[in-house]
């Protein structure tokens, strides 16, 4: 089977059972929807783009099954056509829940004093941070702020799932010392 093109006879296959055209047909879209995800939403997470993906192609699968695919030498074009209207309509339902603001909050406590406490301490952090080499906030940033699979830091990082719980590990030790040093107060240095 040719990694370029998946055509009809591939269909038939994939329609058949046929694991080989199932991997194939898994691999050869998969990478092509999200790096057309990934165009569109630069900034989106790994789980965001990897439920795209997944949407796209369960229902690329049940239109093959059903029989709604009218040509199915152009299989790439109806892929792409779906996940557009994937993405449009993930769009749509992002948009419908935007976050809430300050005034609304209801995390918010009724005393001021504590609200400025924590907003404080949470400048303090983003400044510590701040002071780590390039790559371990970089590397916090993605895992903890952005809340991307750690598979994905180690593929972007090029590094492996035991050297990245080394990094994390000596970023957190480096960040610790920097916040001792800023408070004056000894932390706990359990492992967590």
């Amino acid at each position: 089977m040719s990694s370029v093109e998946f055509g009809a006879g591939d269909v038939e296959r994939l329609l058949a059972g046929d694991a080989s055209a199932s991997q194939a047909f898994a691999q050869r879209f998969s990478r092509l929807l999200r790096m057309k995800v990934q165009m569109r939403n630069g900034a989106a997470s790994a789980s965001y783009v990897e439920d795209v993906v997944q949407e796209t192609l369960a229902r690329v699968l049940t239109a093959l099954r059903e029989g709604r695919v009218q040509d199915p030498d152009r299989i790439g074009a109806f892929v792409s056509r779906t996940g557009d209207f994937v993405l449009s309509e993930s769009h749509r339902a992002r948009r419908r829940f935007r976050p809430l603001d300050e005034a609304n909050d209801p995390h918010a406590s009724d005393d001021p004093e504590r609200d400025l406490a924590v907003r404080e301490q949470a400048e303090v952090a983003r400044e510590l941070i701040g002071e780590l080499p390039e790559r371990d906030q970089k590397i916090l940033r993605a895992l903890f702020a952005e809340a991307i699979d750690k598979d994905e830091v180690c593929r972007r990082f090029g590094i492996d799932r035991g050297h990245l719980r080394v990094l994390v590990c000596r970023a957190k030790d480096r960040l610790r010392d920097l916040l001792e040093t800023h408070t004056g107060q000894k932390l706990s240095h359990e492992r967590g």
